[in-house]
């Protein structure tokens, strides 16, 4: 398949109107549409794209898995990460390593993903998450790379602070919160909770969940890395 590359900063107001787009509120499902909607990006190299990951636990096993299916795409990738258990997109923000890792590379993309109990609760959202956002997603444009928000997924028993609902009523607040910083920050999306939504409707819970109801599996890994494909324009 013959892929058309784009410079990732001809693409960075096509991904503003997206990420504007993306605050409307979704019901269930994502449309296919949504997801095809989105631009393709190109790579400064032309033999293989750089994509940097930076978030927690959620996203340790998504480059391996990620570069895995690219791979198989027969398209080359370089990746980096900066995910560490527990840390939010605030802490990164202050971080001096991840601040190095992000600055020291012609990255193409970056890939940034929060703490799972942040996009759902709007005191967190608005006094870390979206300052935070911001602030990576100014360093990785600084750097001519492109930045995208992860949109997690719901716990499969849903939020411990509010559980009623379960695993579609905390996924929905996740879609909305991540919408609503996703357009602060003026980036674009990647749909990884309505995949893993899919997953579940499905009565796949088990295959994407490890035994704590919240962490992927590897399969979970591979779901969130062909999100990342796609939203690359890479199917």
């Amino acid at each position: 398949m013959k892929h058309r590359w784009l410079h990732p900063w001809h693409t960075l107001a096509a991904l503003a109107a997206l990420a504007l787009a993306s605050c409307a509120t979704w019901r269930g499902k994502s449309s296919a549409a949504h997801e095809l909607a989105r631009p393709k990006l190109g790579p400064r190299n032309p033999d293989a794209w750089a994509v940097l990951f930076i978030g927690n636990s959620y996203s340790q096993g998504v480059p391996r898995e990620f570069t895995r299916l690219a791979a198989a795409r027969g398209i080359r990738v370089r990746t980096g990460q900066a995910t560490h258990d527990g840390w939010s997109l605030a802490r990164h923000a202050d971080d001096a390593d991840t601040l190095a890792l992000l600055r020291g590379s012609a990255w193409d993309l970056v890939v940034l993903q929060e703490h799972s109990l942040a996009p759902s609760s709007r005191r967190r959202r608005l006094l870390d998450m979206q300052p935070a956002l911001l602030r990576l997603a100014d360093e990785a444009r600084s750097i001519g790379a492109t930045p995208m928000l992860v949109q997690t997924w719901g716990r499969r028993d849903g939020d411990p602070a509010n559980p009623r609902g379960g695993f579609h009523a905390m996924n929905d607040q996740v879609r909305k919160g991540c919408q609503r910083a996703a357009r602060h920050a003026g980036v674009a999306m990647i749909p990884a909770g309505d995949a893993w939504q899919r997953e579940v409707d499905s009565g796949r819970a088990d295959a994407v969940f490890q035994a704590d109801g919240s962490h992927p599996t590897r399969r979970g890994n591979q779901i969130t890395a062909e999100t990342v494909l796609r939203a690359m324009g890479i199917e």
